[in-house]
């Protein structure tokens, strides 16, 4: 049995329009003769899938080194389409972008170099974004009232220290879990009203006013710290990067 070779059939010049584009076989390759070929060519490919075909748009220049580069013209985002739809490109759509790719080599800059530059670029932020995410995760509120802790352990206040600890112990983390162990920038001043509330609330038999108005100023103080942790050099490190927006209390 022999081997059906596809022949790539190519026509040149003419300006192209919806119909030529639904006329097209797979295989066939058309030029856009409405751009001029100086810098850079437009085309439209008619490639055969296991599904059927698809016409997708190509960019065709010449780089820094003098050798033929071929690219699709948008990334995964070059399929033609007759009518505007997200992920698609119209002719004019094309014809607009490469052109803005044709200015940039007059310009000296290559279009692939420059995607993969821009690629590179959004990979790193989306990895930033994501340890940052991670990062924010640890951030809870029982090690933001640790870090408070820290800080005065580092200024001597040993029994304030043991005082805030012992304050957390008993009205947070073991009557709110969930929220001890939530991130920091979560909790909003509605939380400390529910852990305040079992304290002092209208439901409370036993009420400890004082006892809720230390814990207030603790957490009050926890906050106003990791607030400025970063440009506090006497701010211990687990007081930083909380990226907390308000205070509380």
């Amino acid at each position: 049995m022999g081997t059906s070779v596809t022949t790539l059939k190519r026509t040149v010049g003419k300006p192209l329009t919806v119909a030529a584009v639904a006329a097209m076989k797979p295989g066939q390759v058309l030029s856009d003769g409405a751009i001029d070929t100086g810098a850079g060519r437009l085309k439209i490919r008619k490639r055969q899938t296991k599904t059927g075909s698809v016409s997708e748009w190509l960019f065709i220049y010449w780089g820094s080194t003098g050798k033929r580069a071929t690219m699709l013209l948008n990334g995964k985002a070059s399929r033609y389409s007759p009518k505007v739809q997200e992920g698609f490109l119209t002719i004019a759509e094309a014809r607009l972008l490469a052109r803005k790719l044709q200015a940039g080599l007059q310009t000296g800059v290559d279009p692939a170099a420059q995607r993969e530059l821009e690629k590179a670029s959004v990979q790193k932020a989306q990895a930033t974004a994501v340890a940052k995410l991670h990062e924010l995760k640890k951030k809870t509120l029982q090690a933001l009232m640790d870090a408070y802790v820290d800080s005065l352990k580092a200024k001597g206040k040993a029994r304030s220290a043991y005082d805030v600890e012992n304050m957390v112990q008993n009205h947070i983390a073991k009557p709110f879990p969930e929220l001890v162990s939530s991130s920091a920038t979560a909790v909003t001043a509605r939380d400390v009203s529910t852990i305040l509330t079992r304290l002092v609330g209208p439901d409370t038999a036993t009420k400890k006013g004082r006892t809720a108005l230390k814990l207030r100023s603790y957490m009050a103080a926890a906050f106003k710290l990791a607030l400025g942790a970063e440009l506090d050099p006497m701010a211990p490190a687990s007081a930083i990067g909380f990226d907390l927006t308000m205070k509380i209390g």
